[in-house]
């Protein structure tokens, strides 16, 4: 039996992360497998494809709460349940897009960097992981919980030394 499984597993035996190497920013994607952990830098097409599809969603929002306010001119009830579900609907296809578009940006990197985990450092609302890629050392910062994190580094290999 391995790891729990998260909303950002693409499979059981892989694992995706938003990552970046400097500030907040998380313009790469960190990809844990069975035996390897890389890091993604994915590719202008995949980008513009996770665009292209975000405008698609937004305009249709935008077509049905407009639909919706104009449908509900007889009661202000309905405009402000209109609104309420605009919303909630919105966040949540939102959110569910930034899950799903993770696979579409790593299938298709511009560059892969593959790392040596060397350690990881909790912040609470983000970590951070100590790597080797290349003879160099890199620090990559990954939003989220440790527990995530923690479970995806299991499933690569030896345990890393958490500080």
């Amino acid at each position: 039996m391995g790891p729990p499984v998260s909303p950002r597993t693409v499979a059981r035996d892989r694992f995706l992360f938003r990552a970046g190497r400097a500030g907040y920013t998380y313009p790469d994607i960190l990809e844990v497998q069975t035996g390897s952990v890389r890091l993604l830098e994915p590719s202008k097409g995949a980008k513009l494809r996770v665009r292209v599809i975000s405008i698609i969603i937004g305009l249709f929002s935008t077509i049905l709460v407009g639909y919706g306010l104009g449908a509900s001119v007889f009661t202000p009830v309905t405009a402000w349940v209109s609104i309420v579900v605009y919303f909630a609907g919105l966040f949540s296809v939102l959110f569910w897009w930034e899950q799903r578009n993770l696979s579409i940006l790593a299938d298709h990197p511009a560059s892969v960097l593959p790392l040596e985990i060397l350690g990881t450092e909790s912040f609470g609302t983000f970590q951070e992981i100590r790597a080797r890629a290349g003879g160099t050392e890199i620090r990559i910062a990954i939003p989220g919980h440790r527990r995530r994190l923690d479970a995806a580094l299991a499933l690569a290999g030896p345990p890393v030394v958490a500080r």
